[in-house]
C-alpha cells in the first residue's frame, strides 16, 4: 500500500516541477481508490518518511518526494529547470524549501556540468538555505537503528488496492500480466484510479520508452475510442511492448525502483 500510495503521488498531475504535492488525502489521493479514506493514507506516510521517501508538512499541507530532481532529470534540461526554479518559489513550507536546496546542493556536486545549474533563475534559489533532512523527526531510520519492515496496515473490508506486484529486473511475463484486482473478466472501462505497476516501470525501463508519456496516451486511446478491457494492466503490457523507445524516456533513468529511490 505504501508503495502504490507513492507511485499515485509520483504520477499525480497536480504534482509540481518542485516535485511538491498538496497534502489534502481526502480530496486528491483516497479518490484514486475505491473505499480507500483518507485517514488510511495518513496512516501509509509515516512509514513512507522514515524510509526518506517523503518530506511532510501539515501545517502548510504539503508533501514533497525527496529524490524528484535526483530521477526526474528536470536540471539537464534549462526549460525545466526554470519551471523547478518557478515552483520551488510557490512553495509554501520553509522546511520543504529548506530540504530542496539540501537535495540539490548534494545533485550539483555529483552532476557539475548540468545545464540548468548556470541559469539566474536556479543560481539565486540556490543561495537559500538548505535542511538536512536527517535532522526532522520521523525522517530516516528509527532511533533503534532499525527501519520499520514495509507492511501495510490492515485495511477496512471495502478498500480494494490496484495490483501490489514488486518491480523486479527480472520480472517475468507472469509477474506483468498478474493483477489481483482484475481476476474477475467482466470487461470495463478504464478505471478513473487505473496507474502502471511497478512491473510496467520495469518495463518502460528496460525497452527505454516514457511510461509517462505512454501511460498518457494509453488512457487517451482507452477513453477516446470507448474501450473496454478485462485486463487492463495486461493491456497496458502489450502497449508498452509496441512502443517505440525514447531517447529522453523517463524509464532509463527515473524509475530504477522504489528500493532505490529511498535509499539515494
Amino acid at each position: 500500500m505504501q508503495q502504490w500510495l507513492y507511485l499515485q503521488m509520483w504520477t499525480h498531475p497536480d504534482l509540481t516541477y518542485a516535485g511538491v504535492l498538496d497534502w489534502r488525502p481526502g480530496k486528491n489521493l483516497a479518490p484514486l481508490s475505491e473505499g480507500t479514506s483518507a485517514k488510511q493514507i495518513r496512516d501509509l506516510i509515516p512509514l513512507l518518511q522514515e524510509r526518506r521517501f517523503v518530506v511532510l508538512d501539515e501545517d502548510t499541507e504539503e508533501i514533497l518526494l525527496r529524490s524528484y530532481f535526483r530521477h526526474d532529470g528536470l536540471l539537464k534540461n534549462p526549460s525545466t529547470a526554470v519551471s523547478m526554479a518557478n515552483a520551488y518559489a510557490s512553495t509554501g513550507s520553509n522546511m520543504i524549501r529548506g530540504v530542496t536546496i539540501h537535495e540539490l546542493l548534494r545533485l550539483r556536486e555529483e552532476h557539475p556540468d548540468w545545464k540548468g545549474w548556470t541559469l539566474s533563475q536556479v543560481v539565486s534559489i540556490m543561495k537559500h538555505p538548505a535542511v538536512d533532512p536527517l535532522s526532522i523527526p520521523g525522517f530516516g531510520p528509527s532511533s533503534a537503528g532499525r527501519v520499520t519492515p514495509l507492511i501495510a496496515p490492515k485495511p477496512a473490508p471495502e478498500v480494494a488496492p490496484r495490483s501490489t506486484t514488486t518491480a523486479t529486473t527480472t520480472a517475468t511475463e507472469a509477474s506483468l500480466l498478474a493483477d489481483a484486482g482484475e481476476a474477475k473478466l467482466k470487461e470495463s472501462r478504464l478505471p478513473k484510479s487505473w496507474a502502471p505497476t511497478p512491473a510496467h516501470f520495469a518495463l518502460a525501463k528496460e525497452r527505454s520508452i516514457d511510461i509517462a508519456a505512454e501511460a498518457d496516451a494509453f488512457r487517451l486511446h482507452a477513453e477516446t475510442h470507448d474501450r473496454h478491457a478485462a485486463r487492463w494492466n495486461a493491456a497496458f503490457t502489450t502497449w508498452l511492448k509496441k512502443a517505440r523507445p525514447s531517447t529522453a524516456a523517463a524509464g532509463s533513468d527515473s524509475w530504477a525502483g522504489l528500493r532505490r529511490f529511498g535509499d539515494s
